[in-house]
């Protein structure tokens, strides 16, 4: 197995490429870096199936050795999450599309058995992103975003105050200087979840946003 890459100037927009090539792909992801000065990567991708913390360390050693000379980190593997507590969920990545919005540059990196594999891949992704133009105004309109259900909180104002004088404690006993003390909060809604992210990132445009769906579970950040 082989790391293969190519790059053309970029058409089009990565919204509309992500909708194009994976809007309706299970397990997917788009690694959103369109306004961070300083990385200005974008990623987008999809895999066959969700791999737990185990099955992604194997794969990721299966794939260690292969040699890569990108402008940018990112050279195949896993992308993934870590819940807060502390189980990962992980897709196994093997080809994928990378926006270099420095540059204006769009790369196909994957790995594959043969250059003749990598190019056919190439192409047939060509062929698809030839046709883009307003995905993104399509799938919007198609999945308007109505009011969402009841909202709760896991800890309440009393129990969060609670809390934050707990951890002011700490501090001041040495047990530590810095806490990051947070509050789930839980809508119920039918929003599809990547018009969600589609809006999210219209109207919050930050340098660190990302949609990943796994299955049933899909992951909006900004």
């Amino acid at each position: 197995m082989r790391l293969f890459s190519a790059k053309l100037p970029s058409r089009g927009n990565m919204s509309d490429a992500f909708i194009t090539l994976h809007a309706k792909d299970p397990y997917a992801f788009f690694i959103d870096r369109e306004h961070n000065k300083d990385n200005p990567f974008s990623i987008i991708g999809a895999s066959p199936k969700v791999l737990n913390e185990a099955e992604a360390k194997e794969y990721l050693e299966s794939i260690n050795d292969l040699e890569s000379d990108l402008p940018f980190d990112f050279n195949c593997g896993v992308v993934g999450l870590y819940s807060y507590e502390g189980a990962g969920s992980f897709l196994a990545v093997d080809r994928a599309l990378v926006f270099d919005h420095s540059s204006n540059v769009l790369w196909f990196i994957g790995i594959f058995e043969s250059l003749q594999e990598f190019q056919h891949w190439e192409q047939a992704a060509l062929l698809r992103l030839a046709l883009i133009g307003g995905e993104k105004a399509s799938y919007i309109s198609h999945h308007p975003i109505r009011e969402t259900g009841p909202v709760s909180f896991h800890h309440s104002d009393e129990e969060y105050l609670t809390m934050v004088e707990k951890c002011k404690e700490h501090i001041a006993e040495g047990d530590a200087y810095q806490l990051c003390l947070t509050n789930q909060i839980t809508v119920e809604t039918n929003n599809d979840p990547l018009a969600v992210y589609l809006r999210l990132r219209s109207i919050n445009p930050a340098p660190y946003m990302s949609f990943i769906r796994m299955g049933d579970i899909a992951v909006v950040s900004s």
